[in-house]
């Protein structure tokens, strides 16, 4: 895992997502398909992680195990009201994309984004 810091911070377009898996990933985030529409995000972040070989679920409440190594994090900023996407490891945050975000702020309705790689 590197440590990405988001370059855009327009909260519409799912920097944040980017830079997290490209953290994840050790990729680059210039590469992630922009996310200008909430409604399809994960499609979007799937059909380009199925290119490189990984598949990205989210669940709401995972067990514990589920949370071994690194993950998103993903919930509502509870100061902007705006989604906010993270880097996890075994259920804790490790690594936050966002340079100007008030790292006190909490992370609010989170689901984590468990990564794996598609073994055809």
């Amino acid at each position: 895992m590197i440590k990405i810091k988001q370059t855009n911070y327009l909260q519409t377009d799912a920097f944040c997502l980017a830079a997290s898996l490209a953290s994840i990933l050790e990729n680059r985030m210039e590469d992630y398909p922009p996310l200008q529409s909430v409604e399809n995000w994960y499609v979007s972040v799937n059909n380009y992680l199925h290119t490189l070989g990984y598949n990205l679920v989210v669940i709401e409440k995972p067990h514990a195990s589920a949370l071994f190594g690194y993950h998103l994090i993903i919930g509502t900023d509870e100061v902007t009201g705006k989604m906010h996407c993270v880097v996890g490891k075994d259920g804790t945050i490790i690594h936050d994309p966002c340079a100007i975000r008030n790292k006190h702020a909490l992370l609010h309705n989170i689901f984590y984004g468990i990564i794996s790689k598609v073994f055809l």
